[in-house]
């Protein structure tokens, strides 16, 4: 649990300050770390995730809907370009400022209920963009 800034704590309609769940992961090509991300969730969604002994899968959404029986409806993506700053670069092992490409995703339950604020930052010279549009 860690306080969030005000204006993720608003748009998942908490006062501003409040603790979240708050977890980072990256990822990786190989050994090379290529992204970051920070994701907050409510914390009455996932209870218990937050003690350090519980184990979080690559495909955290199935845990969610599995283990905490909480549907994950839709989610919306906002792509953008940016500089890195330091503690980024530090964890992605490039230059601070250097081009990073940022993902932010709203994700929903029912009831058009936001569920996780995530903020993906990865390194713009692994990056990769498909899409099927139907």
């Amino acid at each position: 649990m860690r306080a969030a800034p005000k204006h993720i704590c608003q748009q998942l309609g908490y006062p501003a300050e409040s603790e979240l769940l708050y977890i980072q992961r990256q990822g990786y090509i190989q050994e090379l770390p290529i992204l970051v991300e920070h994701c907050w969730w409510c914390p009455d969604v996932l209870p218990g995730l937050e003690k350090g002994d519980v184990h979080i899968p690559d495909l955290m959404y199935a845990m969610v809907v599995e283990k905490y029986k909480v549907p994950v409806v839709r989610a919306e993506e906002t792509l953008t370009a940016d500089i890195a700053d330091k503690q980024t670069a530090q964890i992605l092992g490039i230059p601070e400022k250097s081009p990073v490409v940022v993902l932010v995703r709203h994700t929903y339950s029912r009831n058009n209920k936001m569920i996780e604020y995530r903020k993906t930052v990865g390194r713009a010279d692994k990056f990769s963009y498909k899409a099927e549009i139907r």
